[in-house]
């Protein structure tokens, strides 16, 4: 698995994941950054495999849930999550089809070498991290080498 958390270089306004939680999210902040790499076993190219998943909102819902749904308010519908993995970008956005959805946003980038660099910018205009989105450990496949 890749572990965003384990191969960080730098964070911040990023909560620190719980073994529970094994997932990158932005903490009780506005606007966060999340970036390091992950030593690859060879130098080939590879499909970098994670998802991204963002809370909906049930009055009814435990004081202390958090996804799929939680009491504590509305999610914004424009949180945002920006990826950058060795280049390939993609900006995903916590919108109403995203929130509260058991099966998350499949996200799949090809990228080439024996490292992955990544770089994830969390933002929101509410500051509860139990409102914010997130991006689960993902999955490198060796599609094929280029030795």
């Amino acid at each position: 698995a890749l572990d965003w958390w384990g191969g960080r270089r730098s964070s911040q306004g990023v909560a620190e994941p719980t073994p529970a939680q094994a997932f990158a999210r932005l903490g009780d902040a506005t606007e966060g950054d999340l970036d390091g790499t992950v030593q690859l076993p060879v130098d080939g190219v590879w499909l970098v495999r994670f998802s991204f998943f963002a809370p909906g909102y049930d009055a009814s819902a435990s004081p202390d849930a958090y996804f799929p749904v939680q009491s504590l308010g509305q999610p914004a519908a424009d949180d945002t999550i920006d990826v950058d993995v060795n280049g390939q970008q993609r900006s995903l956005v916590a919108g109403p089809a995203v929130r509260g959805q058991l099966q998350g946003l499949a996200v799949e980038l090809t990228v080439a070498g024996a490292q992955l660099r990544y770089h994830f910018h969390f933002r929101s205009t509410l500051a509860f991290r139990r409102l914010h989105p997130f991006l689960t450990s993902g999955e490198a496949v060796l599609l094929r080498d280029r030795r």
